[in-house]
């Protein structure tokens, strides 16, 4: 069967389609301005479109806003779907507007066929996949017609960070620490790594924290974190950003996380959780002593043992010893339990107060239970 002539094709298709559908269909075909009585602005181009990208990019281009109305356009602002991109203003003589908003006051007031040019940066980290932002020029009265640009783009994943968060646990006070960090690549070509700065604007990476490219080659790199020096007691955290020699990839980034504690330790010798003393089982008519063993790491800086007190709802049941088995370093608690508390279980603290300038004080909980029967 001979096909239709593509003309006849589609008079048919328009004649046999429902009105609101050829409309929708017409709609989308139109360019993309904002229209309202008197006011008309075109965006070129009406979609910004970077095509494939790798993640990391730093992508720009230019979009032009034309008033190709009658009445003058005040532009109240030109905002963005997310911090991932980011609209710079300039006015009709090439001069940078600062895009900084304010209620009921016009950046410029766009007169009949003037324009505008907004740089739109669009940065691709974290990005994966088909992805559409936008940005949107805003008319100064609310409720006035504003133009809408989609901003896609079909990103990549191009270097993959391993470990991607880099969970320290627990580090010492003065602990020095060492972990290695690898950045591998898909078919980028070439690419260095030229330095080490902090992705989060403001905050600085930890002083602590050194970075060092200890292996070269072209799909892989190797990264050596040095953790050393005195750093102060809590999270120690860091979100790093590597900066790349590379033609199209800028950066790529990891997380750092941990927590600094002191040097003075708290051990009961209870293997999950060190800090607590469990007395486990007791059977009716005995005894049981646990030992919580203070450590002091830094000799330079004396824990001084000052006094111990017993919280307990019944206090008549628990005793304590404390031993001084080297001064400024080293203390051992002894706590005694006596079944004859003769609760199926029971809890306190043993609360350890101390001349030591980050712990002058701590807590440590202490359990167990009583058989009713004995075995």
């Amino acid at each position: 069967m001979q096909a239709l002539p593509m003309m006849v094709q589609t008079k048919m298709i328009t004649r046999f389609m429902a009105p609101a559908l050829l409309l929708t269909l017409l709609s989308l075909a139109a360019p993309l301005h904002a229209q309202g009585v008197g006011l008309a602005i075109e965006a070129d181009p009406a979609v910004v479109d970077f095509g494939d990208a790798y993640e990391g990019e730093i992508l720009k281009t230019m979009v032009t806003f034309t008033n190709t109305g009658t009445e003058p356009y005040p532009v109240q602002q030109v905002r963005t779907s997310c911090g991932c991109t980011v609209a710079r203003l300039f006015g009709p003589e090439g001069e940078e507007i600062p895009n900084k908003p304010r209620t009921g006051i016009a950046l410029i007031n766009l007169e009949a066929g003037q324009a505008i040019e907004v740089e739109v940066e669009f940065t691709t980290a974290e990005q994966h996949g088909n992805v559409e932002k936008t940005v949107t020029l805003f008319h100064v009265e609310p409720g006035k017609p504003s133009v809408v640009v989609p901003v896609r783009a079909r990103v990549t994943k191009a270097l993959v960070v391993t470990p991607k968060l880099l969970n320290l646990h627990t580090v010492g006070k003065r602990e020095t620490v060492t972990k290695t960090i690898l950045i591998e690549s898909q078919d980028i070509g070439e690419w260095e790594i030229e330095s080490f700065t902090s992705a989060i604007e403001a905050r600085a990476i930890p002083e602590c924290m050194k970075f060092e490219v200890v292996e070269s080659k072209l799909n892989k790199k190797t990264i050596k974190l040095t953790i050393d020096g005195t750093r102060p007691i809590g999270t120690l955290s860091a979100k790093v950003r590597v900066n790349l020699d590379h033609d199209r990839i800028a950066y790529t980034e990891f997380f750092v996380s941990g927590v600094v504690v002191s040097d003075v330790t708290f051990n009961s010798g209870d293997k999950t959780f060190p800090q607590t003393i469990n007395f486990d089982k007791l059977d009716p008519g005995s005894k049981r002593t646990r030992t919580l063993t203070i450590t002091n790491a830094d000799p330079t800086t004396p824990y001084v043992l000052d006094h111990v007190e017993l919280l307990s709802s019944k206090d008549e049941f628990f005793s304590y010893e404390v031993r001084e088995v080297e001064s400024g370093v080293k203390y051992e608690v002894d706590l005694t339990a006596d079944a004859a508390i003769n609760q199926a279980f029971f809890r306190g603290n043993l609360k350890l107060i101390a001349d030591h300038p980050d712990v002058p004080q701590k807590v440590v909980p202490f359990h167990g239970w009583v058989n009713s029967k004995k075995d």
